[in-house]
């Protein structure tokens, strides 16, 4: 008997296998991944080690945070890194022999105009990383202005849009594109309303995305950190305290999260040993949504 695979959509042909053959879902016309059997299939999940050797990242933000170290930890894996952002990343990129290419994802040209750029000099991508972003402001809803929304949404979903729209049409079958959330999204967020709604739409976006581009062989996951310790975060001064405080108090792991903490899971997602994940979110928070800490638990019971 000969399984098959028989997708529905425009561009989409039934892929019919032989029964050794292990099936993992719809293709496109224009893929060309090949089929593996399933005894190779667990052969090379068993001995891999989330190598990214041949492949091609394009990291948005990447001069700094979680960026900065994202590439730097793709490029170690043995990934080509090509960085976007508008603060000037050309030393990082000399040394991981990359390509820093100075991009505003809010406007849609430069990012055409970065991806076609990218596929010049290396003629692929494989890894997308939808990193950039911003924190407008920190107002009560009733206080904060149009602009902080407007500026909020071009930067942190469009921004996202527009490089998953420009990306995908080039990028190989078996594509991974990887978006940098926010714990706001899961939680209320005092204080950081349009920031907070911007990265949820990007939540929307990201498991829309999932399921759209499936058939092409791509996956689409989002990472939701609580704080991290960046320099957008520093900057903050007050309002991070606050956050830290929370941290600090109700966490189980109670610290802020590291760059390259994050960085770890974007790697992890970005290997082709996670074939069958696609449209998550992978919240990377040291506990913190799981419930209370045991610190906190315990200064309850000796206030009472």
């Amino acid at each position: 008997m000969t399984p098959s695979c028989s997708p529905s959509g425009p561009h989409l042909k039934p892929l019919v296998l032989h029964a050794e053959f292990q099936c993992f879902g719809f293709v496109s016309a224009k893929c060309t991944r090949r089929w593996r059997p399933r005894s190779a299939v667990t052969s090379v999940w068993a001995t891999s080690t989330f190598s990214l050797n041949g492949k091609v990242a394009l990291v948005t933000g990447a001069a700094s945070g979680i960026g900065r170290a994202t590439s730097i930890r793709l490029a170690s894996a043995g990934a080509r890194v090509v960085l976007l952002d508008l603060v000037d990343a050309s030393a990082l990129a000399g040394d991981l022999d990359g390509l820093f290419i100075e991009c505003d994802v809010a406007r849609d040209n430069q990012v055409f105009a970065a991806v076609q750029e990218s596929i010049s000099v290396f003629g692929r991508i494989d890894i997308l990383v939808n990193n950039a972003g911003v924190a407008v402001s920190n107002e009560l809803i009733i206080d904060d202005s149009d602009a902080a929304y407007l500026r909020s949404f071009r930067v942190n979903t469009l921004g996202a849009v527009h490089c998953i729209r420009h990306v995908t049409p080039v990028m190989n079958c078996g594509g991974s594109i990887i978006t940098i959330s926010s714990l706001s999204t899961l939680l209320g967020a005092p204080l950081m309303g349009a920031y907070a709604a911007s990265k949820s739409a990007l939540t929307a976006i990201t498991r829309t995305s999932a399921l759209e581009l499936a058939p092409q062989g791509i996956r689409v996951n989002e990472i939701a950190p609580s704080v991290v310790r960046t320099a957008m975060n520093e900057a903050n001064g007050d309002f991070v305290q606050r956050e830290l405080a929370w941290v600090q108090s109700y966490g189980a792991n109670p610290r802020l999260v590291e760059p390259e903490e994050v960085a770890a899971v974007v790697h992890f997602l970005a290997s082709d040993d996670c074939q069958m994940i696609t449209g998550q979110t992978i919240v990377v928070d040291g506990g913190l949504t799981t419930g209370p800490g045991m610190a906190f638990l315990d200064s309850l019971v000796g206030e009472s």
